[in-house]
């Protein structure tokens, strides 16, 4: 948990999990919530972690917020 500044205009949704140390085990995917500008944006984060190169990895931008909770 915490807080991450965008180190590059290519940084990807998958690059930022990867940043901060990866997912715990408890982590519930299912429940992941991916909010841009208070907007819940859908994108399957199971998919992007096993996929990098997919649609739903997205870019990050400022203000960006990247909720997983625990099972």
């Amino acid at each position: 948990p915490g807080k991450y500044a965008i180190q590059s205009r290519s940084e990807r949704i998958s690059d930022l999990i990867r940043r901060s140390g990866g997912l715990r085990p408890e982590a519930f995917l299912r429940g992941a919530e991916f909010i841009r500008k208070t907007e819940r944006i859908a994108t399957d984060i199971a998919a992007v972690l096993d996929d990098p190169g997919i649609e739903g990895n997205l870019l990050l931008e400022d203000g960006d917020t990247l909720l997983i909770p625990k099972r």
